[in-house]
């Protein structure tokens, strides 16, 4: 076989190829019950799920199959309850079909979203507002908002006698935290595990607890790992709590006056870990005793 012969055997078998790709063409039409076209309906065939297609916003679709198939089955999806089927058997060709939806479909009325924004307007995608009516019974010897936050995403908290804790592996000091509305700043006095103090907020007088590990607005600051945004009660009525154990205890009230134009709130906690600390192996020369108002 001579070079010339070659080159033009392997053109026919290319172009014999591209011409029996594609030879079956379905195309069409798809309306509602009323005349109206229906645009973004799926149409394919199961026996070759590859080759699928949509209609446009006329309505009007083209699907290209690789060969004629014995039974050729027109699945269309759509918003409408369930998926309508039309099947054929046995076809050779088909051309300028026309499917119609009919009166039993279910269209769906207009959706509207309501919401509550709250007190505080819209909260963020990232902000959590965390349920503390049930997490103020988890077993702590000494209760801290932090606690609050265990089951959080990327919050991690490796001591229980530490207000310490860090978001997906960072350092604690990453954290912002903010107690109505202004930042709190960690002190650098007593702050590490055994011999921490008590932490600043005041579990007692919480009212609401949101945190975000993440995305949070820039009205929050800058620093990257997380935010914990802490709420007092606002009282308009008279409340009072009051706690105690070996480990120390609490007491708040709250009240108003003035008919109301005036609200206060007094908290005083006392901790000492003696007891605790005093059944470990180590022994230290520090005194675990604290007390604020």
């Amino acid at each position: 076989m001579s070079f010339r012969t070659a080159i033009l055997f392997g053109c026919l078998v290319l172009f014999g190829a591209i011409e029996s790709y594609g030879q079956f063409t379905i195309q069409g039409a798809v309306k509602a019950y009323d005349g109206k076209p229906l645009s973004d309906i799926l149409v394919a065939a199961p026996e070759h799920t590859t080759n699928t297609t949509f209609t446009n916003d006329k309505g009007l679709f083209h699907l290209d199959l690789p060969e004629e198939p014995n039974r050729l089955v027109l699945m269309l999806q759509s918003l409408f309850e369930g998926d309508t089927t039309w099947e054929w058997n046995g076809v050779t060709a088909l051309d300028a079909i026309s499917i119609t939806y009919g009166e039993n479909a279910a269209n769906i009325d207009t959706v509207v979203i309501e919401g509550d924004q709250g007190e505080k307007g819209v909260t963020d995608v990232s902000t959590t507002i965390v349920d503390i009516a049930s997490k103020r019974s988890l077993p702590n010897p000494f209760p801290d908002v932090s606690e609050f936050l265990r089951g959080e995403l990327g919050f991690s908290k490796n001591n229980e006698l530490s207000t310490a804790y860090s978001i997906r592996g960072g350092n604690f000091d990453e954290n912002l935290v903010y107690v109505n509305d202004f930042e709190v700043y960690r002190p650098f006095l007593i702050r590490s595990g055994q011999q921490e103090g008590l932490s600043f907020v005041n579990v007692d007088m919480v009212r609401e607890v949101s945190f975000s590990a993440g995305g949070f607005a820039p009205k929050y600051g800058d620093k990257m790992a997380s935010v914990l945004d802490v709420t007092y009660n606002r009282p308009n009525a008279f409340r009072s709590s009051a706690e105690t154990s070996l480990l120390g205890g609490s007491l708040m009230v709250q009240d108003v006056g003035l008919n109301h134009r005036l609200a206060w709130s007094v908290g005083i906690r006392h901790k000492n870990s003696q007891y605790l600390l005093g059944s470990t192996n180590t022994n230290g020369q520090y005194s675990p005793s604290f007390t604020d108002v």
